[in-house]
C-alpha cells in the first residue's frame, strides 16, 4: 500500500492516523523517534524497554521447564543456571554472557560471595566491573555447573589447553554463547512452559531492580512514592549503591521502577497478612517441588539432604 494514499490515511479506504513515538534510550539523555499508523482495531506498538518485569509465577513455569524437559542432563543444568543468573543478577544479555568461570571461583572463596559482571552501554573504551552478591546456594551450585558438567563439554570439544572462560558455552561446540542464543533460550523454554506471557531476557532485569527497590522501601520503612524519589536523588550512599547494583549511569534512568516496586510491596502486604494465618503446608510442598526438580538437575547430595532435613523440620512443627 506504500505510494498509495487512497488506500491507507485519514481519509483513505482504510482510516489510520500517522502518530509519532517517542523511545528512551536507557543511561542516555538522547530519544529515538519512530512513527507508525494507528488504527482503533490495533493495538498500540509496545517499545521493547517499555515491557513489565517478568513475574514469579512465570519465572516457576520456565524452571520446571529447564529441570524437566526430555534433552542431556547438561542441557537441563545449563537452562537451570542460566534462569537463575538472569534472576539473581539483573545481567543484560551482553554481561550474562560475559560471566566467566574465575569470576564464580572467586566468588565461591568470598565469605559473601559476588558475581562480578562487566557492565556495558557506558561509552568509550573504559572497562566497568560491578559486583552482584549472591546466596551461598546459588554460589555453590554455580561452581558445581562450571568444575563438572561445563568441564566435562569443554574437555569433549575445544579442550583444555583452549578454554576461552565464559560460563555459557554450547554442548555441540563448546564455544561461547551467542548473543542471540539466551533470547532463542527463552523462547524454547516459554513454549515447553506454555507461557503465554512474554518472556525476555531484559525482563529479568526490570524484576531485579524492583525486587531491589522493595528490599530498600523495607529497610527504610518508606511510605509513599515521592518519599522514596527524595530519598532516591538526595542520598548519596543510596544512589551511588543502586546505580553500582543495576550498572545504570544515570539515576534518572532508575524512577520508571519506584511506582512498580511500591505497587508489589503492597500486594506482598497483603499476602503476607493472609499467609500468616496459615500452617506450612504450603511450604512443604514447594520444598516437595524444589527437591524433585533438584534432583533432576543432579544437585548435590549435600544440598539434598539439607532440604529433606528441612522439609522433616517443618513437618513436626
Amino acid at each position: 500500500m506504500h505510494g498509495h494514499d487512497s488506500m491507507l490515511g485519514i481519509d483513505g479506504q482504510i482510516r489510520a492516523v500517522k502518530k509519532k513515538a517517542i523511545i528512551k534510550i536507557e543511561d542516555s539523555p538522547n530519544t529515538i523517534s519512530r512513527y507508525y499508523w494507528h488504527h482503533q482495531a490495533l493495538p498500540r506498538p509496545i517499545a521493547s524497554n517499555e515491557r513489565d518485569a517478568i513475574r514469579q509465577q512465570a519465572i516457576d513455569s520456565l524452571t520446571e521447564a529447564a529441570t524437566n524437559a526430555k534433552t542431556s542432563l547438561f542441557i537441563r543444568r545449563r537452562r537451570y543456571i542460566l534462569i537463575r543468573v538472569l534472576e539473581i543478577t539483573g545481567g543484560r544479555r551482553e554481561e550474562v554472557l560475559n560471566l566467566t568461570v574465575e569470576s564464580v571461583r572467586a566468588a565461591y572463596k568470598m565469605e559473601h560471595p559476588s558475581l562480578r559482571l562487566i557492565t556495558v552501554k557506558q561509552g568509550g573504551n573504559t572497562v566497568v566491573e560491578r559486583m552482584i552478591p549472591i546466596s551461598k546456594q546459588d554460589c555453590e551450585f554455580l561452581l558445581d555447573f562450571v568444575e563438572k558438567s561445563r568441564m566435562l563439554i569443554i574437555q569433549k570439544t575445544i579442550g583444555k589447553h583452549h578454554d576461552h572462560g565464559f560460563v555459557f558455552i554450547s554442548q555441540r561446540t563448546g564455544q561461547r554463547f551467542a548473543t542471540n542464543t539466551i533470547t532463542q533460550e527463552l523462547s524454547n523454554l516459554k513454549a515447553l512452559a506454555k507461557i503465554r506471557s512474554k518472556a525476555h531476557a531484559h525482563m529479568f532485569r526490570h524484576r531485579f531492580i524492583t525486587k531491589l527497590f522493595i528490599s530498600y522501601i523495607q529497610h527504610y520503612c518508606l511510605v509513599n512514592k515521592d518519599d522514596f524519589r527524595r530519598r532516591l536523588l538526595d542520598t548519596d550512599y543510596l544512589k551511588r549503591k543502586v546505580m553500582e547494583l543495576t550498572g545504570h549511569k544515570r539515576i534518572a534512568s532508575l524512577e520508571r521502577y519506584i511506582d512498580p516496586a511500591f505497587d508489589e510491596f503492597f500486594e506482598l502486604q497483603k499476602a503476607a497478612e493472609i499467609l500468616v494465618a496459615k500452617k506450612d503446608d504450603s511450604a512443604s510442598a514447594d520444598l516437595i517441588q524444589k527437591l524433585i526438580s533438584g534432583v533432576q538437575i543432579g544437585q548435590s547430595k549435600e544440598q539434598t539432604l539439607a532440604d529433606l532435613r528441612l522439609l522433616e523440620a517443618i513437618n513436626k512443627n
